[in-house]
């Protein structure tokens, strides 16, 4: 690094700081981050140094439960030897609202 992108470098990340790791920023996530630097700062580059800053964020890593979802494992058929031995139900709700909706008709 070049003492001026060193400099650049350290105020990016004192200006990321201010914005995501703070006690008063609160640790929010990536799009609260950035919307919070893009009101008080600008510098070229700033979503992607933002991405990486939230990303690599210790306490997040540690603190912040995973967002992925599980996917469910892959379908296994059943052997059956009769019929109607196994039985599937789809099973689904409507909302309160539309249910209203459907018994006025």
């Amino acid at each position: 690094m070049t003492p001026a992108t060193d400099s650049r470098h350290s105020l990016v990340k004192r200006a990321l700081f201010t914005c995501h790791g703070h006690p008063l920023s609160g640790h929010a996530g990536r799009s609260k981050t950035l919307d919070r630097a893009k009101l008080l700062y600008y510098w070229p580059g700033i979503d992607r140094d933002t991405r990486i800053y939230v990303k690599a964020c210790r306490h997040c890593q540690q603190y912040k439960p995973n967002q992925h979802k599980k996917c469910a494992g892959p379908y296994t058929p059943h052997n059956m030897t009769t019929p109607w031995e196994v039985m599937c139900i789809d099973q689904t709700s409507i909302k309160k609202s539309i249910q209203m909706d459907i018994g006025h008709y």
